[in-house]
């Protein structure tokens, strides 16, 4: 249901810095870079090798980087 909604008819964009986790296998940086659309800030993404699943296997770095992120905030 998510995936069918127009967020882009709300107009909505946040001063919050995004870091975005992504792998080109399930989701290619191209369609990742929309979401710069509602970030008026910072938006970092960060590759990651795997399929959908590729948190199962990366799920240490994820967490320090995330743990990095909430100490520069």
């Amino acid at each position: 249901m998510i995936g069918r909604y127009d967020f882009d008819r709300l107009g909505l964009r946040t001063r919050i810095p995004a870091t975005v986790f992504y792998s080109e296998e399930d989701t290619p940086l191209r369609e990742m870079e929309q979401w710069e659309k509602y970030f008026v800030g910072k938006i970092e993404f960060i590759r990651f090798d795997g399929n959908h699943f590729f948190i199962q296997q990366h799920y240490r770095e994820m967490a320090e980087i995330i743990s990095e992120r909430l100490i520069e905030i």
